[in-house]
């Protein structure tokens, strides 16, 4: 009789170890937004343009031996400048999760990004900011401070396209984002209509297209993003640049919800 309750208590044992093996190495995916819409904005995380580029960049990732230069450029957002609280901008999340996890660790990730600046900004510092380095890929993200100081959202488009054509004329695959929506009373009107833009030459040019502003919209609630994802009225938090970063490499191919830097708890 000893014998048998014994060797239920072993066996009882090893499968509740073997339950706390599974709980944890199930590790969390990242944080769902306030509302509970979360992964439902599914569109936001697959790029209805780009296809033809989706399948360069995937040839670029499955070759191992050849290292690659990923640029980010656009304004404060991209630089990652002081609404961050020290936390990881979303292109050093970017490098992380490129150079360590996906183990491309002699591949290049540069940002240009310079706060206050314009799509007319780059474009008259592409030389400096974007061919000297010869990127594989060129992520842009403009339109926040376009959408205060240009009237004329065509001509916010109409230069956007230049930038377009002027990383294909160089060999670079361009990705396009949207600026994550803003609190109500900055620049919430002013905006969307550039932000339509951006995707309008995304479809024009079949570019693709991370649509950050869609993703932010479906996760808030009563018309506000996620008190957490903004460290001002405008630039995301250490948070926000997570939830742009796990976006990016969802629209890429590269999301994986074990991911440490993408699961990295910020306070």
């Amino acid at each position: 009789m000893n014998r048998i309750l014994s060797r239920r208590v072993l066996l009882g044992g090893v499968f509740a170890a073997a339950a706390l093996v599974l709980a944890a190495n199930a590790a969390p995916g990242p944080s769902a937004p306030a509302s509970g819409k979360a992964e439902n904005a599914g569109t936001a995380a697959v790029s209805a343009t780009g296809a033809k580029d989706q399948e360069k960049i995937k040839t670029l990732l499955a070759d191992k031996k050849t290292p690659r230069t990923w640029l980010f450029t656009g304004d404060s957002i991209t630089h990652g400048a002081l609404w961050t609280a020290g936390w990881r901008s979303f292109p050093e999340i970017f490098a992380e999760r490129m150079r360590w996890e996906l183990h491309r660790m002699s591949d290049i990730v540069v940002n240009t990004g310079i706060s206050g600046n314009k799509v007319t900004d780059i474009l008259g510092a592409y030389d400096w900011r974007v061919r000297r380095f010869k990127p594989d890929v060129v992520l842009i993200l403009i339109g926040m401070n376009d959408c205060t100081a240009v009237k004329d959202p065509a001509e916010f488009g109409k230069n956007l396209s230049k930038l377009v054509a002027d990383v294909r004329a160089d060999g670079g695959i361009p990705v396009l984002q949207t600026p994550n929506t803003v609190a109500p009373g900055s620049r919430e009107k002013a905006l969307p209509p550039f932000n339509e833009q951006i995707r309008k030459v995304a479809k024009e040019q079949d570019v693709i297209l991370v649509d950050h502003y869609a993703f932010w919209e479906s996760s808030a609630a009563n018309g506000r993003p996620p008190a957490k994802w903004l460290g001002n009225s405008i630039h995301p938090s250490g948070e926000g640049h997570r939830q742009m970063a796990v976006l990016i490499f969802k629209v890429l191919g590269i999301h994986d919800p074990k991911s440490a830097c993408e699961n990295v708890k910020i306070n």
